[in-house]
């Protein structure tokens, strides 16, 4: 079996039903945890971690908020229908890096995560992981998150030759045509769209191109 440095869990959809939690906190190993309800279900923290996690819930609206406004009145400014005065670009500015680095600070590592309807736990503590792992069978240790691609590979691969030889295309236009300016942009953005469609055709051990592919193995 892998045994990652820090350990992640991945717990496969078929597991879910079944999933018998051992009642210490993910974060900490702790006794007494904190079971928060969260988008992936229902999982134990310690009380830190399960304070900093209601913070971060607190905080969002406020910070969707400012960078609401912030991004307004950026777009007010570029299209040139008001002067917005400097300082409240500052304090907008501001609000918003206090704001990210706030709720940054209150990051929980091994909150779960969906992944194709497996559920994925990041840096749990190996204690608290082996009892994951030997209460649960079919639960594993992975050395990263798995990424789910929503097509196959030979359709990523379809699309970067099509994009580059757009790009070639364009091109060949562009020079016959004489053409400057920001036009010739064009060409590296389907490049960039070709490479980078390319990269998601590669199978690397932590890709699954469908929800029902095959998981790393244990």
């Amino acid at each position: 079996m892998y045994a990652p440095r820090v350990p992640n869990l991945l717990i496969p959809a078929e597991v879910l039903p079944r999933l018998d939690m051992p009642p210490v906190a993910l974060s900490t190993g702790a006794a007494d945890p904190v079971w928060l309800d969260l988008p992936a279900g229902r999982f134990p923290y310690d009380h830190r971690a399960a304070a900093a996690v209601r913070r971060a819930r607190r905080t969002r609206p406020v910070l969707l908020a400012v960078a609401a406004v912030v991004f307004v009145l950026y777009t007010i400014q570029l299209a040139g229908a008001a002067e917005i005065p400097a300082g409240v670009h500052l304090f907008g500015s501001a609000g918003l890096c206090v704001a990210g680095l706030a709720r940054l600070s209150w990051q929980v590592p091994s909150l779960p995560v969906g992944v194709g309807g497996d559920v994925y736990l990041a840096a749990v503590p190996e204690p608290v992981a082996a009892q994951w792992v030997a209460r649960n069978p079919g639960v594993l240790l992975v050395d990263r998150r798995p990424v789910v691609r929503r097509f196959r590979p030979r359709f990523y691969t379809a699309g970067a030759v099509l994009f580059l030889i757009a790009a070639v295309q364009v091109v060949i236009v562009l020079a016959v045509g004489g053409v400057s300016g920001s036009a010739w942009l064009a060409a590296p953005a389907l490049v960039a769209a070709g490479v980078t469609l390319g990269y998601r055709s590669v199978p690397f051990g932590h890709v699954r191109f469908t929800t029902g592919s095959q998981r790393p193995a244990r």
